[in-house]
């Protein structure tokens, strides 16, 4: 499934890390699996497994960032998804008109 709609609804499931998220698009074939990852598009925070203390802490406040967003949110909107090279949906990911991604970037 290569060509999504420009717009797709999925109910949220967790938060992966400060850029990933797991949903379940309805009326998607289970083939693609129950839970689907989605990376927000043009963002990448840092990782929580880096040797490096900073860069852990600051995945750690991206994680807490995402998850605050999205709290008491059931229902996303995953705007001009595409796959990327690891079969992960890249969606902007607006929630009651806003977009995630931007307001990471505003967050710094």
């Amino acid at each position: 499934m290569s060509n999504f709609p420009e717009i797709l609804f999925a109910v949220l499931l967790s938060v992966t890390d400060g850029d990933t998220i797991k949903v379940r698009i309805p009326n998607i074939p289970t083939v693609f699996g129950e839970e689907i990852a989605v990376r927000i598009a043009g963002i990448d925070t840092p990782e929580s497994n880096s040797k490096c203390a900073i860069e852990r802490e600051l995945a750690k406040k991206a994680t807490e960032f995402t998850k605050n967003f999205l709290q008491n949110t059931t229902i996303i909107e995953l705007q001009h998804p595409t796959r990327d090279m690891y079969f992960r949906v890249d969606a902007d990911i607006i929630v009651e008109g806003k977009s995630l991604s931007k307001e990471l970037l505003n967050a710094g």
